[in-house]
């Protein structure tokens, strides 16, 4: 059938714009599109006080995906396309229908369109799905999974998709939150908690010390109170760049193999502290500009009017990289200063230790 489709689209394409083709459909109303991904809002369910759950109905476009990715999500917020990272908590099993899960962050302009503002019927842009937090094959005997805030988001898609197959594996999950309301997916997780032996639920807060058993930040005690910390072949942490750096920090320490993902960059300070501009020339819009070696490029040139295609915000998803023709940059993460011509780097992590040319 896919080959078949293929076929027709090959035919008939040399006899449509398939820009026309998105156009009009969205002038319809419809999500189809020639080769983009769009979807539907159909359900909006809140999890906790600032955080939703939205279900969406995508397009024949959308390709299949592995639990534990994202995606980039595109709205147009106030006449401009704001596009962000979303992870998916939803089974692949699902197909089209899929969810992403949004903690709603005061002044974050898309977080909050999507939790106050949007509404059924709504159509968002979805990019293709990306990310390498994926359950091994084949399945370690035992799984410790170690989520802060917004870190449960991707494990919840694992977990729906290892609770379909009846818990094919020893799973052991730790989620921390500041206080008992802030809990998402509570219930179903205590259900599959329930119906699976081999499933360890242990929800901890970190400032409600009366409402749980345990209460604390991530730490070898709890590790040790909650988990056989010595039987764990895998662990996964997701959560903010403190939360992973601190449970990473752990899990080397007992020497526990480890994938981790943080929501928030952990950024290095630039070697030189002396704060200093550069001239950032923009080749294509023949335009200087003034930049900060303090801060990522992205941020930077959005602040200054450009507008530049993004999404994670953290050097994941490549949405942001560009050709830096000349000059030198310093990245976010790691500190690596790079003056090589022509490099393709990633914007949102990248600051301008030189004077630069950008190819934009």
């Amino acid at each position: 059938m896919q080959a078949f489709k293929t076929w027709g689209e090959n035919l008939i394409s040399p006899l449509i714009n398939p820009a026309q083709f998105d156009f009009w459909a969205q002038q319809l109303g419809s999500t189809r599109a020639w080769s983009r991904c769009f979807a539907r809002v159909i359900s909006v369910m809140s999890e906790s006080p600032d955080t939703k759950t939205l279900t969406l109905k995508a397009n024949r476009n959308w390709p299949d995906f592995i639990a534990g990715q994202h995606c980039n999500i595109t709205a147009t917020i106030a006449g401009r396309n704001i596009i962000r990272s979303y992870s998916i908590s939803s089974d692949p099993i699902d197909g089209r229908r899929i969810q992403i899960t949004v903690r709603r962050e005061s002044g974050g302009l898309m977080s909050e369109y999507l939790c106050n503002d949007i509404g059924l019927g709504d159509r968002l842009e979805l990019g293709n799905p990306f990310g390498n937090m994926l359950l091994p094959t084949p399945m370690p005997a035992h799984l410790l999974l170690l989520a802060a805030g917004s870190g449960i988001t991707p494990m919840m898609s694992q977990i729906r998709t290892m609770a379909r197959k009846g818990m094919p594996t020893s799973v052991t999950l730790m989620y921390w939150e500041k206080t008992h309301a802030d809990f998402n997916f509570a219930q179903e997780l205590q259900l599959i908690a329930q119906r699976h032996q081999n499933f360890t639920l242990q929800m901890i807060t970190t400032r409600d010390q009366s409402e749980r058993p345990l209460s604390g930040r991530v730490s070898h005690e709890l590790l040790s109170q909650v988990a056989n910390v010595d039987a764990v072949d895998q662990v996964f942490v997701c959560g903010s760049s403190g939360f992973v750096q601190a449970a990473s920090s752990l899990c080397e320490f007992r020497k526990l193999p480890l994938i981790s993902e943080a929501f928030t960059p952990s950024q290095v300070q630039a070697s030189n502290t002396e704060i200093a501009h550069h001239d950032v020339y923009l080749r294509r819009s023949n335009l200087h500009l003034s930049l900060s070696n303090q801060k990522p490029l992205l941020e930077q040139l959005e602040n200054a009017g450009i507008s530049v295609p993004s999404g994670c915000r953290q050097g994941i998803c490549n949405t942001c990289t560009c050709v830096r023709n000349l000059g030198t940059t310093t990245d976010e993460f790691s500190g690596a200063v790079d003056n090589e011509p022509s490099q393709i780097i990633k914007l949102c992590v990248s600051r301008a230790a030189t004077n630069i040319e950008l190819d934009l």
